[in-house]
């Protein structure tokens, strides 16, 4: 099984969540998981992850679906974090305040490998630029957030 689809979505407030559509609303990212997302620029827990992106306006998300984890080159890419992410019927969202899409996976647990690409090019006023996104799902035991190469702009 390996799917890629590509999105663009409307970074509104530089984030872009991606969440279980069936879950329960209690258990998306609360404050206390927020509070992480400008340093480590993901906030997750079971039923949802937000990504930071670098800037507002319509980002390039590459969502990828694998049997095992991606072997990637680190170099590539400015940040690359991970986390884990339940789908309890397989229907995930993908969401900014103004604009949504989706895509049906099979109902499990899934660990996400976020990349975050072209982070330096862009602009003062946080609105141009040619940053990209790329998001690898498969499947996976739940663990702990991972930040696997930091950008320090």
């Amino acid at each position: 099984m390996k799917r890629k689809e590509k999105f663009k979505l409307d970074a509104d407030h530089q984030q872009i969540a991606f969440r279980d559509k069936d879950a329960d609303p209690a258990t998306v990212v609360g404050d206390n998981e927020f509070a992480s997302l400008s340093e480590d620029r993901l906030a997750c827990c079971s039923a949802e992850f937000i990504i930071q992106t670098g800037r507002e306006g319509i980002v390039p998300i590459e969502v990828e679906v694998t049997e095992s984890a991606p072997i990637s080159n680190d170099g590539e890419w400015d940040h690359i974090a991970e986390c884990s992410l339940r789908l309890s019927k397989g229907n995930l969202d993908l969401q900014s305040t103004t604009s949504s899409d989706g895509l049906k996976l099979k109902p499990g647990d899934y660990r996400a490998r976020i990349f975050y690409g072209g982070l330096t090019t862009i602009d003062e006023a946080g609105l141009k630029g040619k940053d990209h996104y790329r998001v690898v799902f498969w499947p996976a035991k739940a663990s702990k957030k991972e930040v696997i190469k930091r950008f320090v702009a």
